[in-house]
């Protein structure tokens, strides 16, 4: 499974890994999202298991929100 990284343009903070290389799945209430990273592919095996369950459930993972407290 080839996984994209994608940065949010209101908060660059804010990173999204995706299946879609289009970075078409990611939520559109954390976005515009453009590539980050230079369009590189990320190898299955470079990813955390935790975020790569997510990706294999959801598409996606989003990284660097802010935590709701």
């Amino acid at each position: 499974m080839a996984i994209y990284l994608f940065e949010s343009t209101i908060d660059p903070n804010t990173k999204a890994f995706t299946i879609d290389a289009d970075g078409a799945n990611l939520p559109e209430e954390h976005g515009p999202w453009r590539e980050s990273g230079s369009g590189s592919v990320i190898p299955t095996g470079a990813v955390p298991q935790p975020v790569a369950v997510l990706l294999e459930r959801d598409g996606y993972f989003i990284a660097g929100l802010p935590s709701i407290h």
